[in-house]
């Protein structure tokens, strides 16, 4: 990669990529191989507006080395084709309406995540504590907890 903003757009690329690499090791049926991001440009490009963000990114660990679940074998793309009919509904605000039976764990924590991020700003701390408890891998309520800081209390933790 030529360019990265660190704070900004990395955490977004290495999500978009190793999703990519999962989703072709799925359909050539092998392994995903070992991820590696080589950049000759990597910055924050305003020191000032992000360093709150590079301040709280590191003191809220989710940058450890926490593995995410595998994607399940097999062919993704009738899931893949549910999530994002899930993710235009949710995204539109309509009824969710899709059925969702016989989908993996792996994706429907993924359509729940979209739910728990399209929560209007009128949501209470109810609303996330449903909304974690509901995601079937514990590590994605760490996620919940921050979205739910940031919607209640502008990004003080609880």
């Amino acid at each position: 990669m030529r360019s990265n903003d660190a704070v900004n757009v990395l955490p977004h690329d290495v999500f978009a990529f190793t999703m990519i690499q999962e989703i072709l090791s799925r359909m050539l049926r092998i392994e995903p191989g070992i991820y590696r991001h080589s950049v000759g440009s990597f910055h924050i490009y305003e020191q000032e507006r992000d360093q709150k963000k590079v301040t709280q990114f590191m003191s809220e660990g989710c940058q450890a080395n926490i593995a995410m679940p595998s994607m399940p074998q097999g062919d993704p793309w009738p899931a893949i084709k549910l999530v994002l009919k899930a993710e235009e509904r949710i995204r539109r605000s309509m009824p969710l309406e899709v059925d969702l039976s016989g989908l993996d764990d792996y994706w429907l924590d993924l359509i729940k995540l979209l739910q728990v991020y399209a929560l209007p700003e009128s949501a209470n701390a109810a609303d996330f504590d449903v909304s974690r408890e509901v995601v079937s891998y514990s590590g994605y309520r760490v996620f919940v907890n921050k979205l739910r800081d940031r919607k209640l209390n502008g990004g003080v933790p609880m």
